[in-house]
């Protein structure tokens, strides 16, 4: 459980002491505890005691009441006469890490006064995505690799080509705040956090420089690891966020706790960056696996993706319909994870053998399923909860061939949706279609 104790953030004060000299008495603002943050983690009770006064705003953390010093603690971000505090910790004891969290902090220097401040509500897609770059503000980047060429100054006309430039993150975090988008992408490397991009409405704002490391793979044991193992442990902890003043906004970014473990196989997947508070997308229910395509089967094989509560799945299934049969909600599917952008899905089939559509079932047909073999609907991100259906029936051909065996199949168009959903399972039906030469013509 996490508890937190907040005081009044205004400073008190020392009434003036009595002096027989000329020299007028002064009021003096002593340092006060403005909150405690209390979390107990398997019987051990974690604090984090934030204070406020003159000499600005101060942590402490203790541990079953013993203060202790962090090996990893937080950030600071001063800005004329306003000071941004990130309050977060990391101390090993006896081998197990324990984490500390007092908040996000606005400091006000002329009053000496210390406010605690709500940071956005951020959206995590832990398996990345893409960030639409339409700007980059050139005298708050520090690049080391120009990777949106189209930008890229002009020396004669002060800009170059302003077209889209479309990134690829391993890593994408984002938040709405006062209706502009705020975008965090990053890639992971093999000691932590690579170069960082902060973006908002499509502007680059700022980024964090990478530097790549200096020595080979055969050398990171002898040169980074054992340095690092010898005054950490066998993991440490980085905390990576940046505050952005922008035309008078304040941005605030954050991308969290992150765990770096020190042994050469983490180093050597360049991917060694566990995001401790990233919780991943918004899912249909718990346990779902996001970026699928499921529908509810009624099955309940656990080894199906995307398997939950009431059989929903990504298992195939079978139906039968008669020739011109009647109508049938036999697609109905939807999606397992909110995405960050639109998904677009294909629907094919053969339409001389199965009718889909909000006509489908005998043979008043009047909707594209006449003579289509395919259908193509976005899903919005906005729509990730609602089931999509679509009547299906058994169409007729007036010809003595037998029971017909063909596939309804539900596809994403990879190059025209989210990055989360690229390589998800199609949906397949099996549908039999059982011969009625005697039956009508409907196609």
């Amino acid at each position: 459980t996490t508890s937190t104790t907040v005081a009044p953030t205004t400073s008190t004060t020392v009434a003036p002491t009595t002096s027989t000299s000329s020299t007028p008495a002064t009021t003096v603002a002593p340092t006060v505890e403005v909150a405690t943050f209390s979390r107990d983690t398997d019987g051990t009770t974690l604090e984090t005691v934030v204070s406020c006064g003159p000499d600005g705003l101060s942590a402490e953390h203790r541990i079953d009441g013993e203060p202790v010093e962090p090996e990893t603690a937080g950030l600071t971000f001063p800005w004329a006469f306003e000071i941004y505090h990130r309050v977060v910790a990391a101390v090993a004891v006896d081998g197990v890490d324990y984490l500390f969290d007092g908040g996000w902090w606005i400091e006000d220097r002329e009053s000496d006064s210390c406010a605690p401040h709500e940071p956005p509500v951020w959206e995590d897609f832990a398996d990345g995505g893409q960030i639409v770059v339409t700007e980059i503000l050139w005298e708050k980047a520090d690049f080391r690799d120009i990777a949106c060429p189209g930008f890229l100054p002009d020396a004669e006309e002060g800009w170059g080509d302003p077209d889209t430039c479309i990134l690829d993150f391993n890593h994408v975090r984002r938040a709405t705040v006062d209706g502009q988008l705020l975008e965090i992408g990053f890639d992971c490397g093999p000691f932590g956090v690579g170069e960082v991009w902060w973006v908002v409405d499509g502007t680059m704002v700022s980024n964090r420089y990478y530097h790549p490391p200096e020595f080979t793979e055969d050398e990171y044991e002898q040169f980074i690891l054992e340095p690092m193992r010898a005054r950490y442990g066998d993991t440490v902890y980085d905390y990576v966020a940046q505050v952005q003043w922008l035309d008078s906004e304040v941005y605030v970014f954050d991308i969290g706790r992150v765990r770096i473990d020190l042994n050469i196989e983490a180093a050597l997947k360049s991917d060694n960056c566990a995001l401790v508070d990233w919780s991943g997308p918004e899912v249909a229910f718990e346990g779902a696996t996001p970026g699928h395509l499921i529908w509810q089967t009624g099955l309940g094989d656990p080894e199906c993706p995307g398997h939950g509560p009431g059989g929903y799945s990504s298992c195939g299934k079978d139906v039968t319909y008669g020739e011109a049969s009647g109508t049938d909600l036999g697609l109905r599917f939807r999606l397992s994870s909110k995405p960050a952008t639109a998904v677009v899905v294909d629907i094919t089939w053969d339409p001389t053998e199965v009718h889909i559509g909000p006509a489908a079932g005998g043979c008043a047909m009047v909707d594209q399923s006449v003579t289509s073999k395919t259908l193509r609907t976005t899903i919005e991100p906005v729509d990730w909860r609602r089931m999509h259906e679509y009547a299906t029936a058994g169409a007729g051909d007036g010809i003595a061939d037998g029971d017909q065996v063909t596939e309804i199949r539900v596809t994403v168009v990879d190059e025209l949706s989210d990055s989360v959903y690229h390589d998800a399972e199609d949906l397949v039906v099996q549908v039999t279609t059982r011969d009625d030469p005697d039956g009508a013509i409907c196609h």
